[in-house]
């Protein structure tokens, strides 16, 4: 087990470090070779991108429910005895 999970971390950190080197390789590639409003598209194209993902997390947060809610209903359900023969006081939703 302990050879499974230090290959799984050590994989991780060579697959992050390699995406970084191609990616910062592959744009100094772009900015080298590529015309100036080819690059001024593709560094539109990111930003938008970046943008929509922005959104995106933006309506996802605020449309899950609030960090109240979910406190009070963890408290419920931590102080419930989860023994195998307890029948619960309330009806089950």
């Amino acid at each position: 087990m302990r050879y499974r999970i230090t290959s799984l971390v050590i994989g991780w950190v060579v697959g992050v470090l390699s995406s970084a080197l191609v990616r910062r390789r592959l744009k100094q590639l772009i900015i080298s070779y590529a015309p100036e409003h080819l690059r001024r598209q593709i560094e539109e194209k990111r930003l938008e991108v970046v943008k929509t993902v922005r959104r995106f997390s933006k309506d996802f947060k605020s449309s899950t429910p609030t960090g109240e809610k979910n406190r009070n209903q963890s408290q419920i359900l931590k102080h419930r005895d989860r023994s195998p023969g307890h029948r619960p006081r309330q009806t089950l939703k």
